[in-house]
């Protein structure tokens, strides 16, 4: 979501006094707060570092992808029990609802211009698409034994996934074709196992991964340029851009803890400290995303609108198949 859009409404919703009934009052969305998937939890945090709240997403088990649809609302994978929780925002109180079953343990979930989700499901190697007004999924393609992580470019049709491997691949969504890897065979300096989890997507064609042992920074030839460190840290997993656009956190599952660095210096700007062994997410309101659309296509819904979004955006439910299995 455009980060203007999303200062605009949070200022406007407070602004507005727009709560929903009943619950104790939660902070409202800030462009900048960052926010943790943990086991069955979500930490709202505020750009300093404070925790302002934590959201109980259900199940018990770990959460991993999370991202904004267009209205602010928190989209989080919860990966053990096959559910999409949303956490309705960016006003107070934050609503949370489970969506149907998806089959394949969900891993992560982004948003295109039209307000289109993508799915990916780790064990089946299915990423599914599914309109904005909610129903089955539109469209289905499989990319191989698994589709961890996704992104997806601003032709809002290329998506970049990783399966937990040594490589970065991209996939032509419509035209159900695998366009080979966009990166392969890439180290970190200091050594360590490379296991390539979250991604994003940078407007210069390039793209950030977390790939277990560091943080690596590809240019838009899929050439490794850059990476990203703290010392004695591994277990680099979840990752997404800051609303600054200059700088980027990444997760360790090891240390439990949040990393923010600067994107060109490379250098360690922020830590935060979840306390918990399973964080495997993380996201930034006001994030930057190359799928997100540009600042003509937006509109601000009314609030009326905004109390009234979410009975129903989508059902999970998949089935496999090497081939693309349905079309719009």
């Amino acid at each position: 979501m455009n980060r203007r859009l999303k200062k605009f409404l949070a200022s406007a919703l407070v602004a507005a006094g727009l709560v929903g009934s009943g619950g104790v009052q939660a902070a409202p969305y800030q462009v900048g707060d960052v926010f943790a998937a943990l086991a069955g939890a979500v930490q709202h945090y505020d750009s300093s570092g404070t925790l302002l709240d934590t959201y109980i997403t259900g199940g018990g088990s770990f959460n991993t992808g999370m991202a904004f649809d267009a209205t602010g609302n928190l989209y989080v994978t919860n990966f053990g029990i096959n559910q999409v929780a949303r956490l309705a925002g960016p006003d107070d109180p934050h609503t949370e609802t489970l969506f149907a079953t998806q089959s394949g343990n969900p891993e992560m979930i982004v948003f295109d211009a039209s307000g289109n989700a993508y799915v990916s499901s780790a064990n089946s190697g299915l990423i599914a698409k599914y309109g904005a007004a909610g129903g089955a999924p539109l469209d289905s393609v499989d990319v191989g034994a698994r589709a961890d992580f996704i992104d997806l470019a601003a032709d809002q049709n290329t998506l970049y996934y990783t399966t937990e491997g040594n490589f970065i691949g991209t996939y032509d969504f419509a035209g159900d074709t695998d366009l080979g890897n966009f990166a392969s065979g890439y180290t970190c300096d200091g050594g360590g196992s490379i296991n390539t989890f979250a991604l994003r997507l940078l407007d210069d064609g390039g793209v950030l991964a977390a790939v277990n042992s560091c943080v690596a920074r590809f240019d838009s030839a899929g050439n490794k340029i850059q990476e990203y460190d703290a010392a004695g840290v591994s277990g680099f997993f979840a990752l997404n851009l800051d609303a600054d656009g200059t700088s980027v956190w990444s997760g360790s599952f090891n240390t439990g803890t949040l990393y923010k660095f600067d994107i060109d210096s490379g250098a360690l700007l922020q830590t935060i400290n979840t306390s918990s062994s399973s964080l495997f997410g993380v996201a930034v309101f006001g994030e930057v995303t190359q799928g997100a659309p540009p600042d003509d296509e937006m509109t601000v819904p009314e609030p009326g609108t905004l109390l009234l979004l979410g009975a129903t955006m989508f059902g999970f439910g998949l089935s496999r198949g090497r081939r693309r299995l349905l079309k719009s």
